[in-house]
């Protein structure tokens, strides 16, 4: 009884950690960028990355035989294949945009028009219409949650400003799958190949 019950707690554990969601969070303002991977309650800074103190590194010469050289067969990659990975990382590119989700895209532009105010507003409204056009393709690629988007002219103004914040996430269950299906593709292309070259040198 105790071993079933272990078993369902392993069970459960396994579904509630692939139910968690790997984010990576980009930040964009007054010309600084910032990119934060988090992970349930952890989270680290990508970038900027954070100066590492200078360990001295030891250079060991190693010398290596020509015959050991002869003896080791360096393996290529053909490029058939190459044609044959194509599909199934194209579908593996397919799987993991329909798993992302957006949970915050929040974009805030103001076009200076102070040096020219009829070319800024024309600017601001190529801006408008891009950005229309942008959400709803995003829209059908992806699921957003909340969305704030915002352009605006400042006729006081002599430079651009820009602030952008994006959330990317996707479940860790749907990167274990997607793993696992190009994962078995790749094998499957590698053992077709071995059999190929063993036939070959027969």
């Amino acid at each position: 009884m105790s071993g079933w019950i272990a078993v369902g707690l392993a069970a459960i554990m396994i579904v509630l950690i692939g139910l968690v969601r790997c984010a990576v969070e980009v930040e964009y303002g007054d010309s600084e960028l910032t990119v934060t991977l988090r992970l349930a309650l952890f989270r680290i800074t990508v970038y900027p990355v954070r100066p590492r103190r200078k360990k001295a590194v030891r250079k060991e010469k190693k010398r290596r035989d020509g015959e050991s050289r002869d003896k080791k067969k360096r393996q290529t990659i053909r490029l058939s294949q190459i044609r044959s990975l194509i599909s199934p990382a194209l579908n593996a590119l397919a799987s993991l945009m329909r798993s992302l989700c957006i949970g915050e895209m929040t974009v805030y532009h103001v076009t200076p028009g102070l040096a020219d105010p009829s070319g800024a507003a024309l600017a601001y409204g190529r801006e408008q219409a891009a950005c229309g056009v942008a959400v709803a393709v995003m829209e059908n690629l992806f699921t957003i949650g909340k969305r704030e988007i915002r352009t605006a002219v400042d006729f006081t103004a002599m430079e651009a400003r820009i602030f952008v914040r994006l959330n990317i996430s996707v479940r860790l269950c749907s990167l274990v799958r997607i793993a696992a299906a190009l994962a078995f593709e790749v094998l499957k292309v590698y053992w077709e190949s071995r059999k190929a070259e063993g036939k070959a040198a027969e």
